[in-house]
C-alpha cells in the first residue's frame, strides 16, 4: 500500500510539471506560416507580407508567407484545414472563404467546421462601374435601363463563382434585373470594359478609380451602407440611396482563421498580435489607400459572420445557377 501511495504521489507531481511547463512554453517559438489564395504581386500578396513584416517583430519569430492560388482559394483552404492546430499555419481570407462552400458540392473541407476564426480586420467595398456609351449616368437609370433589355446588358468578372460575380448578381438580385454574366480569367476585363465591349463591373475602389477620375468609366454607386470614408478617391451615392434598395451591403472582407481546435490561448494571442500590427499607423494607412476599412470581428464573433454570410448569400448562389459539383 505504502508503494502505491508513493506511486500515485510520483504520477501527479509528474503531471503537474508537465502541464506547468506546457503552459509556459512560448508561442511562438518557431516560425510561422500566412497561407495566402493569391499569386504574387497580387493585392493579398502585398498586405500579407505587410503584415509578415510587421508580426515577425512582434513574435520575434520568422513569418513566411506562402502563395497557394488556384481554384478559387480552395487549394490553400485544403492544405491550412489539414495542418496541425497549433497557431503556427495562418490563413489569411477574404469574402470568397463563404461563397466557395455554396458554389461547390465536394470541397476537401468543411469551411464551419474545419476552421478556428482568428480575426476579421478589414471590409473593402466596391463600386458599380458603367462605360459611358452605355447611356446610364446614374444608377437608377441603369436599373431602368436593364428592365427594358432583360439579359442584354453584361458585367464582366473575375470569374463564376468569385466576389466579383457574385457583386453582379447581388445587385441583380437585389434590383429585380437579369444581367449577362461574362466570366474573365485574367486582366481582359479590366481592358474590355474600358473598351467598351461589356457594359458593367462591380469592382473595388482601386480597380478603375483612375479611369473614373478621367470619366472613362462612369462610377454610380458604392456597395455599403454608408458613403466611402474619408480621404475617399471617388464622391460616390450609396447603391442603398442611388437605386432606393434598402441595406444594400455587398462588401469584402478579410480576415485570419486557422485550423479548428487550435488552442484557444494560442487564437486570443495571435488575434492580438495581429490587430495590433493592423493598428499601426503605416498598415492602417495602406489599407485604407487600398479602401480596405478597418473592421475588427475576434474569434467566435468572426464564426459567427462567415456563416451568416454563407446564409445571406445561398439565394443569391442558387439564382446564378452556377453551383458546381
Amino acid at each position: 500500500m505504502p508503494n502505491l501511495r508513493w506511486a500515485a504521489v510520483y504520477l501527479i507531481s509528474t503531471l503537474l510539471f508537465s502541464s506547468t511547463a506546457f503552459a509556459q512554453e512560448r508561442f511562438p517559438s518557431k516560425p510561422v506560416q500566412i497561407v495566402i489564395p493569391a499569386a504574387p504581386a497580387t493585392t493579398s500578396d502585398v498586405l500579407a507580407r505587410m503584415l509578415s513584416d510587421h508580426l515577425a517583430k512582434r513574435f520575434g519569430q520568422q513569418v513566411i508567407v506562402q502563395n497557394r492560388p488556384g481554384a478559387g482559394g480552395t487549394i490553400a483552404a485544403a492544405s491550412v484545414a489539414k495542418a496541425p492546430a497549433d497557431g503556427y499555419t495562418l490563413f489569411m481570407v477574404n469574402s470568397q472563404h463563404s461563397l466557395n462552400p455554396l458554389f461547390y458540392d465536394n470541397l476537401p473541407f468543411d469551411t464551419l467546421h474545419d476552421f478556428a476564426g482568428v480575426l476579421q480586420f478589414g471590409d473593402a467595398p466596391s463600386v458599380v462601374f458603367v462605360h459611358p456609351n452605355l447611356g446610364a449616368n446614374n444608377l437608377a437609370e441603369f436599373i431602368a435601363l436593364a428592365k427594358k433589355q432583360p439579359g442584354k446588358i453584361t458585367y464582366g468578372s473575375a470569374g463564376i463563382g468569385t466576389t466579383t460575380h457574385l457583386a453582379g448578381a447581388y445587385l441583380a438580385y437585389r434590383a429585380g434585373i437579369d444581367l449577362l454574366h461574362i466570366p474573365y480569367k485574367g486582366p481582359e476585363v479590366r481592358v474590355d470594359i474600358l473598351a467598351g465591349r461589356i457594359n458593367m463591373v462591380i469592382a473595388p475602389v482601386p480597380y478603375l478609380v483612375g479611369p473614373a477620375k478621367e470619366g472613362k468609366v462612369l462610377a454610380l454607386g458604392v456597395t455599403t451602407r454608408s458613403p466611402l470614408r474619408d480621404p475617399a478617391p471617388l464622391d460616390v451615392p450609396t447603391v442603398e440611396h442611388a437605386a432606393l434598395l434598402n441595406d444594400f451591403d455587398y462588401t469584402t472582407y478579410y480576415g485570419f482563421v486557422v485550423a479548428a481546435q487550435t488552442p484557444r490561448p494560442i487564437i486570443e494571442q495571435l488575434a492580438r498580435e495581429i490587430r495590433a500590427t493592423v493598428e499601426e499607423p503605416k498598415i492602417t494607412a495602406w489599407l485604407t489607400g487600398q479602401a480596405i476599412y478597418p473592421r475588427f470581428r475576434p474569434l467566435s464573433e468572426f464564426d459567427a459572420y462567415v456563416k451568416s454570410e454563407m446564409q445571406r448569400m445561398a439565394p443569391v448562389v442558387k439564382a446564378t445557377g452556377a453551383r458546381r459539383n
